[in-house]
């Protein structure tokens, strides 16, 4: 895969802009009576024309993802380079995707651990993901201590 100049600004202006979509979601108040109503209308629309995918266990690092894989068919091997597609927002189809490098494959119980390092990622759009990382870890920490209250 060619990196571009053109091709890293696009992917990062588009990252940037759904990042900052997802973060403004989860940081505003939710809408109420007929705004909350037409809110989810759109949303089962966005999910009829474009549903997520199957949900799969990562762990979110400052500047890459981790995650088991599974698959024996899934080429995942050091120093490949592509793109990362995640829905962090398990409720909206909306994709974000980084330019990746796979920096390391190790065995686990049988599968694959694999951790991928994002690569050129420009300023605005690590902070936006750092911001979401931030919302996401303060919402599990206010999850564990309401299931253990």
């Amino acid at each position: 895969m060619t990196r571009s100049p053109e091709r890293i600004a696009m992917v990062n202006d588009i990252a940037a802009k759904r990042l900052h979509t997802l973060i403004e979601r989860e940081t505003r108040e939710r809408p109420q009576g007929e705004l909350a109503y037409l809110e989810t209308l759109m949303i089962e629309v966005l999910l009829c024309v474009k549903p997520t995918p199957v949900a799969r266990s990562i762990w979110l690092e400052a500047r890459g993802v981790e995650w088991v894989e599974e698959s024996a068919k899934a080429d995942v091997h050091p120093r490949a380079q592509g793109v990362f597609r995640m829905y962090p927002d398990p409720e909206l189809p909306i994709e974000v995707d980084f330019l990746a490098e796979i920096e390391d494959v190790l065995p686990v119980n049988g599968h694959r651990r694999v951790r991928i390092r994002f690569a050129d990622l420009s300023d605005p759009v690590f902070d936006l993901y750092q911001q979401l990382l931030f919302i996401y870890h303060r919402r599990a920490q206010r999850t564990a201590r309401e299931t253990t209250s």
